[in-house]
């Protein structure tokens, strides 16, 4: 999986950042096409995982300054991900999970980044002022 112009939410740095996932489901695409072990895919799916993990809360970090109404249910999609990646991940280590990592990680991807992810930078970019907390030192 490659990554296309189409895929771009407009904000620059969660582009780059869903480049780099996309980079890490082309290692598990080579992976497997190349007859990697399961190790390999193991390894990658951690890599995924921990990757992940930052990019999802530079995520939740923008939709909470600028007060995006579908925050909570953005997130919940997040904890999902995370959630069968880590079945996948336990399975990686006494099955051959390779074809349903593959499409999982695919579906979800694209579905996530053309969907959600969407939603969330049209808010942004509607004009939606970012929301000020008070500093202990205000208060």
């Amino acid at each position: 999986m490659h990554w296309k112009d189409e895929y771009s939410v407009g904000i620059e740095e969660i582009d780059k950042q869903h480049r780099v996932l996309l980079d890490y489901f082309r290692l598990i695409e080579d992976t497997v096409a190349s007859g990697g072990t399961w190790s390999n895919v193991h390894f990658i799916l951690i890599q995924l995982h921990d990757f992940a993990r930052i990019h999802f809360a530079v995520e939740e970090a923008l939709m909470h300054m600028f007060a995006y109404p579908g925050a909570a249910e953005h997130i919940n999609l997040h904890q999902g991900f995370f959630a069968k990646l880590k079945e996948l991940e336990q399975q990686s280590l006494t099955t051959d999970v390779t074809k349903e990592t593959v499409e999982f990680v695919h579906q979800w991807l694209l579905r996530h980044i053309t969907g959600a992810d969407r939603a969330y930078a049209r808010h942004i970019a509607s004009g939606a002022p970012i929301v000020r907390t008070k500093t202990a030192a205000q208060t």
